[in-house]
């Protein structure tokens, strides 16, 4: 959360009661966190998070471009992100090939 560190109860508290859509938490750094809300929401919210520490500025990028892709072409969420984290990552190998010739 913006704020600062806050439990898992109370992340899993700040959600609308009724929500059961896709909660993506890939910036979180603790499982126990998803695992709480599975467990709390009995498997009605999906979560999204990497098993490992990932990379904040790589991360933002891609929940920036799933965003506009569910914004703009209405992609399921899931689809976004993965289009995302590919794009990113093709994105990141040309800078790095154009590096090298430099």
């Amino acid at each position: 959360m913006f704020d600062g560190l806050h439990s898992k109860e109370a992340l899993e508290s700040s959600l609308f009661a009724h929500f059961d859509g896709t909660l993506d938490l890939t910036t979180c750094t603790s499982t126990i966190v998803c695992d709480y809300i599975s467990r709390v929401r009995r498997n009605r919210v999906r979560t999204v998070q990497y098993p490992a520490v990932q990379e904040f500025v790589w991360c933002a990028h891609c929940v920036m471009l799933a965003l506009r892709m569910v914004s703009e072409s209405g992609r399921p969420c899931q689809e976004a992100r993965l289009m995302a984290s590919e794009i990113v990552a093709a994105a990141a190998r040309e800078i790095a090939k154009e590096a090298k010739k430099d």
